[in-house]
């Protein structure tokens, strides 16, 4: 199934399609059925109707199905809003569901993530590999590193998590991922293919993350493999784990300067070329046209920049 949006057809009320799903919020427990807390957002990338398009919309939560990026789901797009639409929740399968047919998507988060990025046209140079090569690194580890009788060494990644709401009396909430709620965990045991865990309470002891989405260091059960247990005291500390992300991000902001640098170059030494009196190569841009070229690239460079240097505290996964 490709990711674009497939085209439906008109059906009364509205516009049927398959969308990919970009970003979700997961229904958290313990939030009210009514009120603030029991609604959520998504942002898919669909057909609707005049070409692949990102739009955004809040769905009321359902409590045994959520949404995941890179999952596909139908939806019913609204004839006379092209950015509204509606999620068919009967033809979602409940997550446990979807865990006990090893969905791709919550098996292998990372290659999902690649995914839904090449959708949305993000490259290589935009998104970057330090994830990838961290996540490579920890299963290098998790081969080389001696588990204990009747256990093998894995690496974690959690692929959604609801977390639990909470609010105050003053009128504060929100949620946390510090008390037990369900999660799914993407396992990964060196020599053998990934697959999807459904944990019914799951947390993050107080000021840990993967906020570095290296993995989390692991031992799964040999005799059950639904048995994980994460080492919580092999993680790097949180203040690694950020500086590590900030250097990422400055690296990448460097790389992309480089690339904008480059093309910046190439487009004087064109506009040299063209001034001595030869005539501009076709879609290279002109001599007065030169000033703007080079403002729409910083532009560009710089939006790629902020889309892509998160709040490392934001980050959990």
């Amino acid at each position: 199934m490709g990711f674009l949006g497939r085209k439906g057809h008109d059906a009364g009320s509205g516009m049927r399609a398959t969308a990919l799903v970009v970003q979700a919020d997961a229904p958290p427990q313990g939030a009210p059925p009514f009120g603030r807390g029991s609604h959520g957002s998504v942002r898919i990338l669909v057909d609707n109707g005049s070409g692949a398009a990102s739009i955004s919309g809040t769905f009321k939560f359902k409590e045994d199905r959520w949404l995941v990026p890179g999952m596909e789901v139908a939806v019913t797009i609204d004839p006379g809003r092209s950015d509204r639409f509606e999620v068919d929740w009967g033809a979602v399968p409940s997550m446990t569901d979807r865990v006990a047919a090893n969905d791709p998507t919550l098996a292998d988060p990372i290659g999902t993530g690649r995914r839904v990025a090449a959708a949305l046209g993000q490259t290589q140079a935009d998104t970057g590999n330090a994830r990838s090569e961290r996540f490579s690194e920890a299963m290098k580890k998790a081969a080389q590193t001696p588990a204990p009788a009747g256990t093998r060494r894995a690496v974690v990644l959690v692929a959604t998590i609801r977390g639990r709401a909470w609010s105050e009396q003053r009128g504060g909430h929100g949620v946390t991922v510090e008390r037990n709620s369900a999660a799914v965990l993407a396992v990964n045991v060196p020599g053998r293919a990934p697959y999807a865990v459904f944990a019914r309470k799951f947390k993050f002891p107080h000021l840990q993350a993967d906020v570095a989405r290296a993995g989390l260091p692991a031992l799964v059960s040999e005799s059950d493999p639904n048995e994980v247990e994460v080492l919580w005291d092999e993680v790097p500390s949180l203040g690694s784990q950020i500086a590590t992300r900030m250097s990422d991000a400055q690296a990448r902001a460097s790389q992309q300067t480089t690339a904008m640098q480059e093309q910046m170059k190439a487009a004087l030494e064109q506009s040299g070329t063209d001034s001595q009196g030869s005539m501009p190569a076709s879609g290279a841009a002109a001599p007065g046209a030169l000033p703007q070229q080079m403002r729409q690239l910083a532009a560009d460079n710089a939006k790629r920049t902020l889309q892509f240097v998160q709040d490392p505290l934001s980050a959990r996964c």
